[in-house]
């Protein structure tokens, strides 16, 4: 019974957590989008130029071979928005340079760390 009773407190320990952590969200003013898009567009010209279509071989000391490859639709996953658009069309205005503030949610995630955002956004570059 008891272990029952951690189990239960664990549960809803989690689904207060999770229901908090959509509330919890934060805001990014405008002149955080417009840089953020920016970084964005960047970044998905280079996943394209050097990722995409590209298969990459990590071969371990003990022999094993795994193959890593970088779709398209990880692009929007990889960078850590949210956004109104699906993965291909978020990926797609990217490279087009199409995409809007707009299409970037004013209010993110607070899973995401705002620091996070900015340092992945960089490293997209």
């Amino acid at each position: 019974r008891s272990g029952a009773r951690i189990l239960l407190c664990r549960i809803l320990i989690h689904m207060i957590g999770e229901k908090m952590s959509v509330h919890n969200g934060y805001s990014l003013s405008n002149g955080r989008l417009l840089k953020l898009r920016t970084q964005i567009i960047i970044g998905a010209r280079n996943y394209n130029k050097y990722l995409v279509n590209k298969i990459f071989k990590i071969v371990c000391d003990d022999g094993t071979e795994v193959n890593i490859r970088f779709p398209v639709s990880d692009f929007k996953h990889l960078t850590g928005l949210c956004s109104n658009l699906t993965d291909d069309d978020f990926y797609q205005k990217c490279v087009s340079g199409m995409i809007g503030i707009g299409n970037i949610n004013l209010l993110q995630n607070s899973r995401t760390p705002p620091a996070f955002l900015w340092r992945r956004a960089g490293q997209l570059c």
